[in-house]
């Protein structure tokens, strides 16, 4: 991931304390809408990855990825910063997991049941409770009571789960 402070005149590379000889699938970039100082990096094999100063350091969380299960999406609650959710793919890995201590602990919120993989978490911006995944093979799913109850809205929808590990390499046509 590359960082730019002066409106794209110059670029350097974050460091997120892994080998540069390893590929790292970086895949999301999020800001903390309360607090811009704070940040995630969805870390692939790695994990999730944490910045409290705007980016200059990164932490990994305690939510760790590995070969089979990758950390694919994050999503910071619109009105608290210790509230973070983050979704996984994978082989074995297809889970949805809620932080409400900022990264240093997790619970798995079983939104998925091993089978669709998370790849997409979005709040409603009018009402905070409300969230909604795209949940690989079982499309779009909706919850109203923060996780606690989930419903698919997939009317007039078309699903089609390209497999279970992403992509590495770019198809260009």
């Amino acid at each position: 991931i590359l960082m730019t402070r002066d409106e794209g005149k110059t670029w350097r590379a974050l460091d997120f304390g892994v080998p540069q000889t390893v590929e790292m699938p970086f895949r999301q970039f999020r800001f903390d809408p309360n607090n811009r100082n704070i940040a995630y990096a969805t870390g692939g094999p790695y994990g999730l990855f944490k910045s409290i100063d705007g980016g200059n350091t990164w932490e990994l969380t305690s939510l760790r990825g590995s070969f089979d299960t990758w950390v694919w999406t994050a999503a910071v609650h619109p009105k608290s910063s210790d509230t973070v959710y983050a979704g996984t793919t994978g082989w074995f890995g297809r889970e949805l997991y809620r932080s409400t201590s900022g990264g240093n602990t997790w619970e798995n919120m079983r939104a998925t049941n091993f089978v669709g993989s998370v790849e997409e978490i979005v709040f409603d911006p009018r009402a905070s409770s409300t969230m909604y995944l795209a949940a690989g093979d079982l499309g779009i799913l909706k919850t109203t009571d923060a996780g606690a109850t989930w419903r698919a809205m997939n009317e007039g929808i078309r699903i089609a789960d390209p497999g279970p590990m992403p992509s590495r390499t770019p198809v260009l046509s």
